[in-house]
């Protein structure tokens, strides 16, 4: 598969504010407020009003009004507004999008099954004074001007917080009220949230069978893949104070703390915690064992500014304007001109 081990330009792009990926695709919000996507679209995940079983190399404009914030899940994207409402597209099989899923499917999420999807921005009806977005695999979160949360998608590991879990053929389609004040931001992992409190402590939620909760989970949720560890409510990751920035990815959760430094827990077989070593621990899930971190591990920043994740693997920018990454790199994920995991912060290499 081809791909790209250093960073490289994006043509037709410029004046980037503000950078979203899902999972084959990437959109980029500029400094007119425009919002532009290019990548895979089988599910309409570029919000262009079609699907095409091919990659898009040039960004496509999103007809949308100005636009301050894009979220993107694996195969949905919402954007905010500037009026704080919310449009949604793409995969819509568990109302991702905040709409209904018809009845009959329209796109697929690569692997031939056709899946109910919204092909262009559509209001989220009901939803406004939004100020930060956050979209999971399939699920999305809004964080409101008075600082709570409505989410909406696939609850079946309760990543919605609501305090319980929905099979996944009875999806939550409309924002619901989560049971949390006082959230300064949210992040949306695979099927778990994480919420950092204005107090700068850490709430998280849903699936907890690798340990990205941060701590011992108090549910079981029953799943199509069976019985597995969950909260259904948030839940303070014990031993954590002081953050500055949360991101949750497929199977982890990094954080940013006050003073620059970083913490990451959950599963740990590609390194993507970043401590500098092999976790000890292991996790079951799906009758495999895997490295994991049930507690905060220290990653090796001292000056970290702000954090994202993937899937597995994590990057942070540090307040000296340098990008270190770590954890999987067998697409050249971390930059660093080499296919090589890490389990330590490495920098990207970064052309001016």
């Amino acid at each position: 598969m081809p791909c790209e081990n250093v960073p490289r330009a994006v043509a037709g792009v410029t004046e980037a504010r503000q950078v979203a990926t899902g999972n084959g695709s990437t959109c980029v919000v500029r400094a007119d407020q425009s919002a532009w996507c290019w990548g895979l679209n089988n599910a309409g995940e570029l919000g262009t009003g079609a699907t095409s079983l091919q990659p898009s190399p040039t960004p496509a404009r999103l007809n949308l009004p100005p636009v301050r914030q894009l979220a993107l899940g694996s195969f949905h994207g919402c954007a905010l507004l500037m009026d704080g409402t919310v449009r949604c597209w793409g995969a819509n099989r568990f109302g991702q999008t905040g709409a209904a899923p018809s009845t009959t499917g329209q796109c697929d999420e690569g692997d031939g099954t056709p899946v109910p999807c919204v092909l262009t921005p559509t209001a989220v009806a009901g939803l406004t004074g939004v100020v930060q977005l956050a979209a999971g695999r399939n699920h999305t979160c809004a964080r409101l001007g008075d600082n709570t949360l409505r989410c909406w998608g696939l609850n079946d590991s309760a990543q919605l917080g609501l305090g319980r879990i929905d099979p996944d053929t009875a999806p939550q389609v409309t924002p619901a009220a989560v049971a949390l004040p006082n959230v300064a931001e949210v992040a949306a992992g695979g099927s778990h949230t994480c919420a950092r409190r204005a107090d700068g402590s850490l709430q998280c939620w849903g699936w907890a069978a690798l340990g990205q909760l941060g701590g011992a989970p108090s549910a079981t949720c029953s799943t199509a893949s069976g019985s597995v560890p969950c909260a259904q409510s948030p839940a303070a990751v014990p031993g954590l104070a002081g953050v500055a920035h949360v991101a949750t990815g497929r199977f982890h959760t990094c954080v940013t703390l006050t003073g620059g430094g970083a913490r990451c827990f959950g599963r740990d077989d590609n390194g993507q915690l970043g401590s500098g070593a092999a976790s000890t621990d292991r996790c079951s899930f799906s009758f495999d064992n895997y490295p994991c971190a049930r507690s905060p591990q220290t990653v090796g920043l001292t000056n970290a500014a702000a954090i994202t994740v993937g899937d597995y693997h994590s990057c942070a920018l540090t307040a000296d304007g340098v990008v270190r990454c770590w954890g999987n790199n067998t697409f050249g994920q971390l930059g660093d001109g080499a296919t090589e995991d890490q389990n330590a912060p490495v920098s990207a290499r970064l052309v001016p």
